[in-house]
């Protein structure tokens, strides 16, 4: 029976075992809302107790460089458990109970970082860091190919890059207050002090977003062939995907080499103020924000291969910028940030639409547990990678360093010109399905 056209924003729970079923277009639409209101609790939930400011609080919990990019090598290196999730959907049958008790557990474990230094002596702080960090990444990555395959359902193709334009429009003013709130905070109460209030505020949100699950409608998923490892590795005789995977593999060993030392520049090398921090990060933040539909316009009408053929190269260079920076180039940093919106707003909208093209809708779970373990090995080797760089290129002479520029930022400016080649290889390298409907 078809539903009534309109629907509270949220109905009375389901059971959390209620099986799929064909959804009305009333249903579709109240779905979207749920995920729309879903996204911004998470990117508040996410700002508070992670980003940037995660980096912040394991620096002064004694982190080094070396420490650092372990520690975030360890999210990448936690999809590979992602390849049992195909395996738990058979046994599960409902993707919403699935993501039920993945998300509530890996919540938990990120917000309990802030117990470490709370309550353990400082000898454990580093070693029980690892552990729980190690222990979240494995639960909450495997949340991730089942929200995708989930969204893919409930979102009419035509509508995705759109959708994701507004689901990050909508998160855009959190991100615009909250590093304004955790700046002035942290730089208020020292020590500890500040980033305990900060999980503090997280804790509700986090129990809303939580909660959100029980008031959501489960689509169908496509059927397709059961899960094995034969069929795993059955998808890398896909041509376009497995140029994706190859080309994608690389850009994130090169990008992921740089980006955990943007935080370590900042904040140990050149100690900037908080709110300094926090107030080009919300500059970045206002500039994605007012992209972020306009993006996901282009993508509908241009494609999103052809887009990303311009915006790659874009962030190859925004990257070397990093090579630059110093304690006295503030202007400098408030055009790294205000480019580093632009683009990434392109990337944020645009990168679900371009793996949807390269994979087939009917085995699309096992496509996508394939892709988190490739993109997950590349993301555990690159930060490990960028920090043996950096020592490699303190003990040997180079023509950089004439002019005194420290081997960190030299990270940068070579990692930069690897992933302006790369970028310039785009177009060549992955191409869509002809049955996607994306542009080639």
């Amino acid at each position: 029976m078809e539903k009534d056209s309109k629907l509270p924003l949220l109905k009375p729970f389901h059971p959390l075992n209620q099986k799929p079923r064909p959804l009305a277009q009333a249903e579709v639409e109240h779905g979207i809302r749920i995920t729309l209101i879903e996204g911004v609790l998470a990117t508040a939930f996410g700002l508070l107790v992670g980003g940037t400011f995660f980096n912040a609080l394991i620096i002064k919990m004694g982190a080094d460089t070396h420490s650092l990019g372990f520690i975030a090598s360890l999210g990448p290196l936690s999809t590979l458990i992602q390849l049992i999730v195909p395996w738990l959907r058979e046994r599960v049958y409902t993707r919403r109970r699935l993501l039920f008790w993945l998300v509530v557990p890996g919540r938990l474990l990120a917000w309990g970082v802030i117990l470490i230094p709370t309550f353990l002596p400082q000898s454990w702080w580093l070693p029980v860091l690892l552990a729980a960090t190690l222990f979240r990444s494995l639960l909450s990555q495997l949340d991730n190919i089942t929200y995708q395959d989930w969204l893919a359902d409930l979102i009419p193709i035509e509508r995705r890059s759109s959708y994701w334009g507004l689901r990050h429009t909508l998160s855009g003013p959190v991100g615009i207050v909250i590093p304004f709130l955790v700046g002035w905070i942290l730089d208020r109460w020292g020590g500890f002090t500040g980033f305990q209030i900060l999980y503090l505020i997280a804790l509700p949100l986090m129990i809303a977003d939580i909660l959100l699950f029980l008031y959501q409608d489960e689509p169908p998923w496509q059927a397709g062939n059961r899960f094995s490892l034969r069929s795993q590795l059955h998808t890398l005789s896909l041509r376009p995907f497995r140029n994706y995977l190859l080309f994608f593999g690389l850009w994130n060993l090169l990008q992921g080499a740089m980006t955990p030392y943007t935080s370590y520049l900042m904040f140990k090398v050149y100690q900037l103020p908080y709110t300094f921090i926090s107030g080009i990060t919300v500059l970045s933040t206002v500039i994605s924000t007012l992209l972020y539909v306009a993006w996901g316009r282009v993508f509908d009408r241009l494609g999103v291969r052809r887009v990303y053929c311009l915006v790659l190269p874009l962030v190859a260079l925004v990257t070397g910028l990093w090579g630059f920076v110093d304690s006295k180039n503030y202007g400098l940093y408030l055009i790294l940030f205000a480019m580093t919106g632009a683009v990434n707003a392109a990337t944020m909208v645009g990168s679900f639409n371009l793996l949807m093209s390269v994979i087939p809708s009917t085995d699309r779970f096992v496509f996508l547990s394939m892709n988190s373990i490739i993109m997950g090995i590349a993301g555990f080797l690159a930060p490990n990678i960028g920090a043996y760089f950096i020592d490699l290129l303190s003990d040997i002479r180079l023509p950089l360093s004439v002019f005194h520029t420290p081997p960190i930022r030299q990270l940068f400016i070579f990692g930069s010109l690897g992933s302006l080649v790369l970028a310039l290889t785009f177009g060549k390298f992955v191409k869509p399905l002809p049955e996607s409907g994306e542009r080639c």
